[in-house]
């Protein structure tokens, strides 16, 4: 899959990767890492693969998330990229129209952090998921 971070050179890295997914015909995916509020215009780009949530992976140390695409996995892979720890990274699905969080990934399936299933299950992590999702996704609302 082709991914383009927002850190990059926008204009340039998108071009191009517009360009190779005509050529290569494989689809194109819009994921964002993201450390301060999103604009109305990321939101959209976040929200272009699922029209009605957005799939956010939070670094609950560093306090970013990757936002977009179709899978947790691929923001869980662009943020061990950018330097996050496997242990601090956990995923969720944010609603914008209701404002919902579900705290459920397949990413988040974790026995020897002792989370066995897909949802997260320690109320301190979700606390701390939550404040983050909401600083970066809400403030344009």
């Amino acid at each position: 899959m082709l991914r383009f971070a927002a850190d990059e050179n926008p204009p340039v890295a998108r071009d191009l990767l517009r360009h190779a997914t005509l050529w290569s015909g494989l689809p194109f995916v819009m994921i964002l890492l993201l450390h301060e509020p999103a604009t109305a215009d990321q939101l959209d780009q976040m929200l272009a693969d699922w029209e009605v949530l957005i799939k956010v992976v939070v670094d609950t140390r560093r306090d970013v998330l990757s936002g977009g695409g179709e899978m947790h996995a691929d923001g869980e892979a662009m943020l061990l990229a950018n330097g996050s720890l496997q242990e601090d990274l956990w995923g969720a699905n944010w609603y914008p129209s209701s404002r919902e969080i579900h705290f459920e990934a397949l990413i988040n399936i974790r026995p020897r952090q002792n989370n066995r299933r897909m949802q997260v299950e320690s109320d301190v992590i979700r606390t701390k998921m939550e404040a983050v999702i909401r600083r970066i996704l809400e403030s344009q609302s």
